[in-house]
């Protein structure tokens, strides 16, 4: 890992919201090599074969895309191998990430909602039918267990009372924080590669206001200063 310069990064997404993230990602110093999102599908009234929500902008982007039917696949692991990520970004892909993915890299999940809140399909729904006030997106690091990782950061968005699934996924994706805290989080990884590594469970989070990671395990906190990074 580099804490101050560009992390080579691989964006496993498919959904919309996924697709806001990529963009918040791209426009960042760590740009994905690749980007890895499901196979064209037949939807609508007509059930004609479209592409996922992230596979149209990431070719915009100018970003190599492919849309494997497995992602463990033997060939698939190789593409990813050849790009040689640093960290996998997951948001929204829609299959179970596992081995030899998760024990070979470091791995970033970006969720929309304020976990343990909402695990699993569906939480920015969840949020609404229940009449949660408040959401907003956590980007944790991915274990084998659905959304039940350390959390390295986490940031609310106030529900407004006429929003609609619409209007309260774009305030997510687009509120201006994903790309920022998105760098946070690759960070925390490095803090928590270095200083946590002997630990069995971590959670870590960063506090935005003083600018300090604190990594809880064995009953003890320890706190790490953060330096800033503009771009971050």
């Amino acid at each position: 890992f580099t804490p101050r310069g560009l992390m080579r990064t691989v964006y496993l997404g498919t959904s919309g919201f996924a697709a806001a993230v990529l963009g918040r990602l791209a426009a960042s110093d760590h740009r994905p090599a690749l980007v890895i999102s499901r196979p064209d599908a037949r939807r609508g009234r007509g059930q004609h074969l479209s592409p996922p929500p992230v596979a149209t902008p990431a070719a915009q982007l100018d970003l190599r895309v492919i849309q494997p039917p497995d992602l463990h696949a033997p060939e698939v692991l190789n593409t990813i191998t050849e790009v040689e990520p640093e960290v996998l970004v997951v948001c929204a892909y829609g299959v179970l990430i596992k081995e030899p993915l998760l024990s070979g890299y470091e791995i970033l999940n970006v969720h929309p909602s304020l976990l343990p809140r909402w695990r699993g399909a569906a939480p920015i729904q969840g949020a609404l039918i229940t009449g949660d006030e408040v959401t907003g997106v956590t980007i944790m690091r991915m274990v084998e267990q659905m959304d039940a990782g350390p959390i390295l950061l986490q940031r609310e968005t106030p529900i407004a009372r006429d929003e609609t699934l619409a209007t309260l996924t774009d305030k997510l994706a687009e509120s201006g924080w994903v790309k920022n805290d998105l760098g946070r989080g690759f960070k925390i990884m490095q803090v928590y590669r270095d200083d946590c590594k002997d630990s069995p469970r971590v959670e870590m989070r960063i506090s935005l206001k003083d600018g300090k990671a604190i990594c809880v395990y064995g009953g003890k906190v320890e706190t790490t200063k953060l330096e800033p990074k503009q771009d971050y």
